[in-house]
């Protein structure tokens, strides 16, 4: 029996074609299966088609065996339930208040004690294994509770097929393992899992069966996983011939190649270079804008001194001590000795010291809500220092404001890309030129009798679209209607310019594919290539790993450890809840 599927569905949002005649099947309930994709290729489509929150065109819907019309809103009913990637539950409910709001009234006149409520509440919880209080407020939450208790108003419908939206999207690491064992268990119950995924390795680890999306169609019919090798899976969602140009440690951490043999990290830089191949030769992958860029052959990067320390890693274990630190002389970004208090339960920062040189990637590790984004606000300028200073190209900068570094040199690529990093409502012109006009830097080209020029503003805007190959319909088109890799290109478009000398680059792929993780990967390392010092903050260690000079562990807002390649997966992780590697 089809547990789930569809058949030739089509879905227009105007001119674009979000999914094209898709027709898809999952067979056999209480198991777990994965449909993979770029940014854009209609997987969050067909996942709300799926649950009947978006009409579709045409075609139809099969649950349990039954046919429904696609054209008609309304799959919770016949037992679809979907978990968004960006949670809904109201922030000020407690947790048993956001669960009831979404079950019919069944108390006498409409009305709830409110220790009953949260009792019942509080046995589903514990009944499918989630460790949250029925009395927490649902924005005291941790991301991970937040997602179970979405998970539970989901199940507690009684729908026995739940469509989960890209869940490990917003998950800390660690969080990731406790997920998908919920997952599993409830699936030996009978309920009947679709997962979105980026991440070919969670996919391996997950799902029974993978089907793949590109532009709308369906590439990959549902597959056993055990049928078909992740760098299959890779190429049909980023296509053969990107996939060809990806090398190196990019391929290691996107599934295109497997790990040189010995090492424990899924991608490790090696000793030849920032970025090497499995054989530990130093190349470059050649994807992304810039079609002039060229292999670098493993050399050091112009306009700095590389790699700190010079290829050579610190001792066979990769470590330097926890108060190790690069020469500072030089520097595009010095943190030195800042504390910074907590605030509304985000973890401050206590002496902390890290510096940045030209030409390289500083990655920061460490267990979510450590004070990664103290560090982070500090840096850009959203946070002053309690004590310590911050200095930026050489410069003083604890006192000044965002605008004022943006002139020193220094860019930001933040992790909340809709509220922080874009305005929606703009256009994607304004959106690209935005810092450059509000900083007044790089625009003097754009100045005509002493007033900005909207036509020279909007070519250059354009220019900086088409040469990071922004896909869009006219420069005048909303924000809003980008996908999200096409919107983080935007990001890119506007940071990753010719005055850059520092970027400070905030969980840059999260939520995105593996084009769009490739694409980012690229720019960075170009961008270090230039002279830019980066300053990577994430939790995907595979990126860590891939992109990063040396790598720097905070826990309890202190530095605690720095690491260089070879990496091991076993001793960061070690070094990110201890304090000391392994």
């Amino acid at each position: 029996m089809i547990v789930l599927g569809c058949n030739d569905v089509r879905v227009d949002f105007g001119a674009t074609v979000a999914l094209d005649g898709v027709s898809l099947s999952w067979e056999g309930a209480g198991a777990i299966h994965a449909v993979a994709g770029q940014n854009g290729a209609g997987k969050t489509t067909l996942c709300r088609v799926l649950a009947g929150l978006t009409r579709a065109d045409r075609g139809e819907v099969i649950v349990e065996g039954t046919a429904y019309p696609a054209t008609a809103q309304g799959r919770r009913r016949d037992g679809v339930e979907l978990v968004h990637q960006t949670f809904a539950l109201p922030p000020q409910f407690t947790v048993a208040e956001a669960l009831q709001l979404f079950r019919p009234v069944t108390a006498r006149g409409g009305l709830f004690r409110r220790g009953g409520m949260e009792r019942r509440w509080a046995d589903q919880l514990e009944e499918l294994g989630f460790t949250v209080s029925p009395k927490a407020l649902i924005r005291d939450l941790a991301p991970e509770q937040q997602q179970a208790v979405e998970i539970t108003r989901a199940l507690s419908s009684g729908s026995r097929v739940i469509v989960l939206d890209e869940p490990t999207a917003v998950l800390p690491p660690e969080a990731i393992p406790g997920l998908f064992d919920r997952l599993r268990a409830l699936a030996a119950q009978g309920i009947t899992f679709l997962v979105v995924m980026h991440k070919l390795r969670q996919v391996r680890e997950l799902a029974e069966t993978v089907a793949v999306l590109a532009g709308g169609k369906v590439v990959l019919p549902p597959t056993p996983m055990e049928t078909i090798d992740d760098a299959e899976i890779a190429r049909l969602i980023i296509g053969a011939s990107t996939a060809q140009t990806v090398t190196g440690a990019s391929a290691v951490a996107l599934g295109l190649a497997d790990a040189p043999e010995g090492l424990s990290g899924v991608s490790v830089p090696g000793t030849g270079g920032p970025d090497v191949d499995a054989a530990g030769n130093g190349v470059h992958a050649s994807v992304g804008p810039d079609d002039t860029y060229q292999p670098t052959g493993g050399a050091k990067p112009a306009g700095g001194s590389g790699r700190t320390g010079g290829a050579k890693p610190v001792g066979a274990s990769g470590r330097t001590g926890s108060r190790g630190s690069a020469t500072p002389g030089g520097a595009v970004l010095r943190v030195v000795d800042v504390s910074i208090d907590s605030v509304e339960g985000r973890r401050g920062l206590r002496s902390f010291s890290a510096d940045v040189l030209p030409g390289e990637i500083v990655g920061i590790a460490g267990v979510e809500g450590n004070g990664q984004q103290a560090l982070v606000d500090v840096v850009v300028g959203m946070l002053a220092p309690r004590e310590g200073r911050v200095e930026i190209s050489g410069k003083q900068a604890s006192g000044l404001r965002i605008a004022a570094r943006r002139r020193l040199g220094m860019r930001y690529i933040p992790a909340d890309r809709q509220s922080r990093a874009v305005s929606l409502s703009s256009s994607l012109w304004v959106n690209a030129m935005a810092a450059p006009v509000s900083s007044g830097y790089g625009v003097a080209d754009s100045v005509r009798r002493g007033f900005l020029s909207e036509r020279k503003l909007r070519k250059r805007g354009e220019e900086r679209l088409q040469r990071w190959q922004v896909r869009y319909a006219g420069s005048d088109q909303a924000m809003r209607e980008l996908s999200g890799g096409n919107l983080q290109r935007v990001v890119l478009a506007r940071e990753v310019d010719a005055d850059a000398r520092l970027i400070v680059a905030e969980h840059p792929t999260q939520g995105l594919d593996l084009g769009g993780t490739e694409l980012v990967w690229d720019a960075l390392r170009r961008a270090r290539g230039q002279g830019v010092g980066v300053l990577l903050v994430s939790s995907d260690l595979d990126e860590l790993f891939a992109l990063s000079d040396r790598i720097v562990v905070i826990l309890d807002g202190e530095r605690v450890e720095e690491l260089r390649p070879p990496y091991d997966r076993e001793m960061l992780g070690h070094a990110m809840v201890v304090g000391v590697a392994s």
